[in-house]
């Protein structure tokens, strides 16, 4: 087709949507056919198509409207579950000087500070136990349970949504969120995304080990730029985060 057609039919109407696919189908077989009603029909074709831009700018503007409403401050993040439960991913054994520097190196690398934490224990405000928590700025990992750097890796995602991301941004990354893991609520959406980190970086670190990340920011930057409305992509929210962003910001100010 010589017409422009629509990237996406899925913030359509049933109704809309069904009336510009049976307008687009019907030129394509009118060009095909060189048929002599063709710009007639190109003109119903183009006035359906307008109708169809338009539901789909109303639908994207409330659905960010819709996503602004729910973020809300931020509070106390504590994790419930990392991988596991609890129980289940308990180590038994109190981490070593070593592991406590290396755990405060990649903080110091990530946010330029070593504000980490190693404590006994933590509760949600419901009672449950977690693994690790995001507090007033501060990282808070419970010693002997879980993965040490897993669960630093669930909070640092917490941290920088928190810290250093504004809200026209944290409402792009969690649409872009909406479209991988559904229609959940940002919370859901904010934990889902904090569990995709930490598989992100255990394909570029060893536990404990050196990070193996690439600083392919500019073809990252380029892919921004190919996402509907310029959302950021998870993947280069993940490599913000990797690459330090959050400790260059934080040495600017």
């Amino acid at each position: 087709m010589k017409y422009e057609t629509l990237g996406t039919t899925e913030d359509l109407s049933e109704d809309t949507r069904s009336k510009y696919i049976e307008a687009k189908n019907k030129l394509q077989l009118a060009e095909e056919s060189k048929s002599p009603d063709t710009k007639t029909i190109a003109r119903e074709y183009l006035a359906i198509s307008e109708i169809a831009k338009q539901e789909i700018i109303d639908s994207q503007t409330k659905q960010k409207q819709e996503t602004k409403k729910e973020i809300k401050p931020a509070e106390d993040k504590l994790a419930k579950q990392i991988k596991d439960s609890y129980k289940e991913t308990k180590t038994d054994r109190e981490l070593t000087p070593e592991e406590k520097k290396k755990l405060k190196s990649l903080n110091k690398f990530i946010f330029g500070n070593e504000k980490v934490e190693i404590v006994e224990r933590l509760t949600t405000k419901d009672g449950h136990k977690a693994l690790g928590a995001y507090i007033n700025g501060v990282i808070k990992i419970v010693d002997g349970k879980g993965n040490p750097q897993d669960t630093y890796l669930h909070e640092a995602v917490h941290k920088y949504i928190d810290l250093f991301m504004s809200q026209s941004e944290k409402v792009n990354l969690f649409l872009a969120a909406k479209e991988k893991y559904g229609d959940l609520k940002v919370a859901n959406l904010e934990e889902k995304i904090a569990e995709g980190f930490i598989k992100y970086m255990n394909t570029r670190t060893g536990i404990f080990g050196k990070l193996k990340l690439s600083f392919d920011t500019l073809s990252n930057r380029i892919k921004l730029y190919l996402i509907p409305d310029n959302r950021q992509s998870i993947e280069d929210f993940y490599n913000d985060i990797a690459t330090g962003k959050a400790r260059a910001v934080s040495q600017e100010i």
